[in-house]
């Protein structure tokens, strides 16, 4: 027979819902956490308490609201969406599977790193025994350092009750905003890092210094070397010229396949017709170009501001090309972890914690920085 709450007194609720929260099963759980929590009579129970009684409250009855916000907490947090700010660098690295799961603790990451090189291939008979291997194997040992982050949710006992009334959990929304903001906080790690403590992003890596290069002056408007200077033919041939030298870079072992470029420097390529094509804008001849060659892969021109004015001069634009893979570089992050809901006074904390790393680019080679667009 179901119990029925409305025929029982504010302590029968709060002593039969506190077996429920230890259920294995959680909709047990909930039904038990809502119990509390949406029941106008235990609440004010609990606020009358509190109000006439001050610090002389049962500790074992703010533990029982601490374990019900934290039953609750689960359950909410499963509906949390995407957050509505833009984080280009966060994107862009959680969609080619850029970021590592790692544990929320303060270490250096050592990684063993093993290059296999290209070995010779011969012609062979039968029962020989004189096969070539591969060619000799670099190893080396790098130290990716992660730290711990956090932040936290604070809300009083008063303002939940009366947010709950009116079928509001401040909780869970705290917790949504402030995994948004560890997710911000990522995603400024990626671009910028924290040189301070020795970590850095793709703007201020040093393993890029020596594959930073600038586009060549116009010929037509030397020696600007801004695409907005430039004629349309010679910015496709920049584009070109910036693909071919990241296979160079590369000891000719792969294509970049993205160009991350500035956005005042991409409103060039998106703005500006071909000459004698009316209709077709820089971008567009460029895509077209790129279908048409079929011994590489598409160099696909991606806008971000954050790139605008961040060349070493402080004014330039900048632009990164290169292949966008897990073994170029990579980031460490923990998924932010909701710790148990904490009581001091009259008031609920509840704890977020994570770790993160700066951009371990692993193979700088096939990353090539621009500067100058």
């Amino acid at each position: 027979m179901p119990y029925n709450q409305y025929r029982k007194s504010p302590i029968e609720i709060l002593n039969y819902a506190v077996k429920g929260l230890d259920s294995n099963d959680p909709k047990i759980r909930f039904d038990s956490a809502r119990m509390i929590l949406e029941n106008e009579a235990v609440l004010n129970y609990v606020g009358d308490k509190i109000r006439n009684q001050g610090a002389f409250v049962s500790a074992a009855e703010i533990n029982l609201i601490s374990r019900t916000l934290d039953v609750q907490t689960r359950v909410t947090i499963e509906k949390i969406q995407k957050p509505k700010r833009p984080l280009f660098f966060y994107d862009l690295f959680a969609a080619n599977r850029l970021i590592r799961p790692t544990e929320i603790t303060n270490t250096i990451r050592a990684l063993k790193i093993e290059d296999w090189k290209y070995g010779d291939v011969q012609f062979i008979s039968d029962m020989t025994d004189d096969l070539p291997t591969q060619a000799g194997r670099s190893d080396s040992i790098t130290g990716v350092r992660v730290e711990p982050i956090g932040n936290s949710v604070r809300v009083g006992l008063f303002e939940l009750r009366d947010a709950l009334r009116n079928g509001e959990d401040l909780i869970a929304k705290g917790i949504a905003q402030q995994f948004e903001s560890i997710l911000a906080f990522a995603n400024d790690m990626i671009a910028t890092g924290a040189p301070l403590k020795g970590m850095f992003g793709l703007l201020n890596n040093p393993t890029l210094s020596g594959h930073t290069f600038g586009v060549p002056p116009s010929a037509v408007n030397a020696p600007f070397t801004e695409w907005a200077q430039k004629s349309q033919t010679e910015i496709i041939a920049d584009l070109a010229y910036i693909k071919s030298k990241g296979f160079s870079e590369s000891d000719q072992i792969r294509h970049p396949n993205q160009f991350l470029v500035a956005k005042a420097a991409y409103d060039v390529l998106t703005l500006t017709q071909m000459p004698n094509q009316s209709g077709q804008f820089v971008i567009n001849a460029w895509n077209a170009s790129q279908a048409l060659d079929t011994t590489a892969e598409p160099m696909t021109v991606t806008p971000t501001l954050v790139f605008n004015g961040a060349a070493s001069n402080g004014t330039s634009n900048m632009g990164l090309a290169g292949d966008f893979s897990a073994d170029v570089l990579e980031m460490f992050f923990a998924a932010p972890e909701v710790l148990p809901t904490q009581n001091h006074g009259l008031h609920f904390h509840v704890p977020i914690v994570s770790a993160i790393s700066g951009v371990n680019i692993k193979r700088p080679e096939y990353l090539t920085k621009w500067e100058g667009m």
